[in-house]
């Protein structure tokens, strides 16, 4: 177990351990019941009083340490730190360790991070036991089968990354129609690379505030003309409003994608992100709803698209003849091993989306007694979100500095809102300089994103919002 030596140990293997704990220190464990802690300090002082390191460490360790039998809280944890005290042993009632607790895993609160609860662990072991490991193998189709089914049934293929399924979903489009591809200004860079990288051309577009998509009444009738694709983002589990999109692809005949990696799970009049338009992305990176470490998928209602994109994703060798390569093509195949993680988080979609609306919902009420000083992003009209991320817009963006500054000390992990596209040295170049970007300026100036995890603890969330009203007051 880490964090815990036996007593039968030295203090030399202690040294060798500790120094594996960053200097945490030791439980010390006989019979799996804890006796003692030791650190470097006391092996240091026990070999100024004439020991040696290969003496026993019930000559260094201390027998004054802190037992609980349930997990601390985020305050407790904050108590226990202050005076030092950075390991917990976890007790059955017969006093048996059940588990270490590592206070710093409970002080520090990620912006996100995975958690992997479900069966992946036994799928992940399936894949081993049965030596399928690579691109091919039952839990590849079960996964894509069952992302299929929450998605109408769309055709549906698994990728390496979301990147790779966005540069995909465009190669698709360029061998159909070229042109423009619009943006919002209000992206990852991803989206943008994904576009060059499939030899179209950007245009980044200014934004609404309201659902970060692009605002088409200032993009011109010569643009929209000149368009092959429209590439809408569902930002931080948002729902993009796409009637007027829709609209718009049917009088100048574009496609749309679809880049939903941060919006799996939200929903649109009913109707999930990614079954609008012609083509759709998700991320499976390790901060994403669910997640296969690195791994995207790509789902479309166009059966031509889907066959070109499954063979340029297979290196453009042809399906039904080995080794025959039909065009140049490159590898953005998924693992199985990825896969058997993929259906274990999926499986558990609704559970996941339940928790995240749960946090969103405390922060949402939280905060409202501070509602003349900022505001909680929060789903309108016929807009259902699985809030990937949480955002706060502050009317005064002094705040956000001093946030940033103070949430360092306390643990917490606060992230800005993405920089506007048009003002990054790669991309610049993709703007037009007679478009208003200000509003994209404004939300980066104004949006800070909020721990939203789906390991966070109620009284982990509460600490957030207090940390922000101490600095709102």
């Amino acid at each position: 177990m880490k964090f815990t030596i036996d007593l039968k140990s030295n203090c030399l293997q202690a040294l060798s351990s500790i120094n594996e704990t960053v200097g945490k220190g030791l439980i010390v464990l006989d019979m799996n019941r804890p006796v003692g802690f030791i650190n470097d300090g006391d092996i240091r002082r026990l070999i100024l009083n004439g020991g040696k390191l290969t003496d026993n460490v019930s000559k260094a360790m201390s027998k004054k340490f802190i037992k609980m039998k349930k997990r601390p809280s985020y305050s407790e944890a904050t108590k226990l730190l202050d005076n030092g005290i950075k390991l917990i042993p976890l007790v059955s009632d017969k006093n048996e360790v059940l588990d270490i607790i590592d206070i710093m895993s409970i002080i520090r609160i990620p912006i996100h991070d995975p958690r992997l609860v479900g069966n992946e662990l036994k799928y992940l072991l399936n894949c081993i036991e049965t030596n399928w490991i690579s691109s091919q193998g039952s839990y590849v189709v079960d996964f894509e089968n069952l992302f299929s089914k929450l998605h109408n049934s769309l055709y549906t293929t698994s990728t390496s990354s979301g990147t790779s399924a966005l540069e995909l979903a465009f190669k698709a489009i360029k061998s159909k129609k070229d042109g423009y591809v619009l943006v919002p200004d209000l992206t990852f860079g991803a989206t943008i690379n994904a576009v060059v990288n499939a030899g179209l051309t950007p245009l980044i577009c200014p934004i609404k505030q309201d659902d970060f998509s692009i605002d088409l009444s200032k993009i011109s009738k010569e643009i929209l003309e000149n368009t092959a694709a429209i590439c809408v983002v569902h930002l931080y589990g948002s729902a993009v409003c796409m009637d007027k999109i829709i609209q718009l692809k049917e009088r100048y005949n574009f496609f749309v994608v679809e880049d939903c990696a941060e919006a799996l799970g939200s929903n649109l009049n009913g109707k999930r992100v990614g079954t609008f338009g012609d083509i759709a992305t998700f991320s499976f990176f390790g901060n994403k709803l669910i997640t296969t470490g690195e791994g995207g998928m790509l789902i479309t209602k166009n059966q031509s698209l889907f066959e070109f994109i499954n063979l340029i994703k297979n290196h453009g060798m042809s399906s039904k003849k080995r080794y025959w390569h039909e065009v140049v093509g490159t590898n953005a195949r998924m693992t199985n091993i990825q896969a058997a993680i993929g259906l274990g988080q999926l499986e558990k979609l609704e559970t996941v989306v339940k928790k995240k609306r749960n946090i969103h919902n405390i922060y949402y009420e939280r905060l409202q007694n501070s509602k003349d000083k900022l505001k909680v992003w929060h789903e309108y009209l016929n807009i259902f979100s699985s809030y990937w991320l949480n955002l706060v817009i502050f009317k005064d963006r002094k705040n956000i500095p001093k946030l940033i500054k103070e949430s360092k000390k306390m643990h917490i992990d606060l992230r800005r809102c993405f920089y506007p596209m048009h003002y990054l040295p790669a991309f610049k170049h993709y703007s037009k300089s007679n478009l208003n970007y200000s509003d994209s300026l404004y939300l980066y100036d104004h949006i800070l994103c909020l721990p939203s995890g789906l390991n966070l603890e109620n009284d982990q969330i509460l600490a957030v919002c207090e940390l922000i009203e101490s600095v709102l007051e």
